[in-house]
């Protein structure tokens, strides 16, 4: 496996293995897949993601975090797609990690895939101050828009969380009226997270999974009994099972400290063509390579919402 540094520079640190994930609806753990980072080549490198140019005098990631303590639904959701349009995050994020794996078909037919992801969740701020932001799935899917990037389904969350260096422990928030809903308890759980990798000797910037729940692409997008629903999954325990089974229980406008968004590069490779991730995961051979939920997705992001409480504009 390859992992980058602060720098952007690249360091050896493993060797790569290969494995075949079947595509039928399996735990993580059952999965039994190993998979590999890999350096960037000229002949086949990823299509750089859309990163927006980080403006000077930025704000941190925790004054930011205060300023929205006071403010409505439609401003926060506004201000995090801001802080995304003025580059105001991170470093660290722009340094991808790459895995490489091999995975069956709908055909039982061995593909090689490789896909680029963000060695962490979304967070806004700078590397000396950040915090990882939750958000609607709308806002999501704007930004993921701009990078030409994507949300992971459920499979990828999972390989994602077998290939991570760091594997942190899940720190659950016990509820207390709305407390876990609210922007200052989202900046106590990025504290929790920073001291477990600090902790581990770890440094931020590395590829790290586990610490929270994703929004993903999945069929129940498009469940008729829930409409404007987010779907979450993930958050592993140690042993990789996920407290957060995939599930379409929240409305879209809902968010607490525990969600968290991971893109993906739209394009991937298989058997070393470039490929749109989204039209592999409608088609009805290939979807299984990268989702295992029994059909291709009908809907492959999130639509505006339509409460009449979220307005995000265009």
């Amino acid at each position: 496996m390859v992992h980058r540094t602060k720098t952007g520079c690249l360091s050896l640190v493993g060797l790569m293995i290969l494995s075949i994930i079947d595509c039928q609806p399996t735990s993580p753990t059952a999965s039994g897949n190993s998979t590999n980072l890999q350096v960037k080549s000229e002949h086949q490198g990823f299509k750089p993601l859309n990163f927006p140019t980080r403006r000077s005098k930025s704000v941190s990631g925790s004054a930011f975090i205060y300023r929205l303590k006071a403010v409505s639904f439609d401003d926060r959701e506004a201000a995090t797609l801001h802080q995304f349009q003025i580059g105001n995050f991170p470093k660290f994020l722009r340094h991808t990690a790459e895995i490489d794996t091999l995975l069956l078909d709908a055909n039982r037919q061995s593909h090689r895939v490789r896909i680029e992801v963000l060695p962490d969740y979304w967070c806004v701020g700078s590397d000396s101050d950040f915090c990882r932001m939750p958000m609607s799935p709308q806002v999501a899917q704007k930004m993921g828009d701009a990078l030409g990037a994507v949300l992971p389904t459920r499979k990828i969350v999972n390989i994602i969380y077998h290939q991570a260096p760091i594997k942190l422990i899940p720190v659950p928030f016990w509820p207390v009226a709305r407390r876990n809903e609210l922007p200052v308890t989202w900046l106590s759980h990025n504290a929790v997270i920073a001291d477990q990798i600090f902790a581990l000797r770890r440094n931020p910037e590395e590829f790290v999974a586990g610490h929270k729940k994703d929004l993903v692409l999945s069929n129940l997008i498009a469940d008729p009994n829930r409409p404007d629903h987010v779907v979450i999954y993930g958050w592993h325990r140690p042993d990789g099972e996920p407290i957060q089974p995939q599930t379409n229980i929240h409305v879209n406008w809902y968010m607490d400290y525990s969600h968290g968004v991971r893109f993906v590069n739209r394009q991937i490779f298989v058997d070393g063509y470039p490929r749109d991730i989204l039209e592999i995961l409608r088609d009805p051979v290939l979807f299984c390579l990268l989702d295992d939920e029994p059909k291709p997705l009908k809907v492959t992001g999130y639509g505006p919402a339509t409460h009449p409480g979220v307005s995000l504009g265009k």
